[in-house]
């Protein structure tokens, strides 16, 4: 085994302590193990989030009344967190 790999104990320790924690949060979708995945992760996010942005307007120019009441109701009833 690698020198370098985090101890599985660790890691098994993290995963139960937010599996525990998931009684009173939802389990994240992600869950980067390490500074080099979390900013991995936190890189892609925020590509993400760039390119949403730069296309918004654009995403945004096709609203009508009920596409914005079905878009409510999803954010107010499927909403994580």
């Amino acid at each position: 085994m690698q020198k370098t790999w985090t101890p599985a104990e660790r890691v098994a320790n993290v995963m139960y302590q937010v599996v525990a924690l998931a009684k009173s949060k939802s389990l994240p979708i992600r869950l980067p193990l390490t500074e080099g995945a979390w900013n991995v992760v936190k890189n892609e996010v925020a590509a993400v989030d760039k390119e949403l942005e730069d296309i918004k307007a654009l995403s945004l120019s096709v609203e009508i009344d009920d596409a914005n009441r079905a878009g409510q109701f999803l954010m107010d009833n499927y909403r994580s967190g």
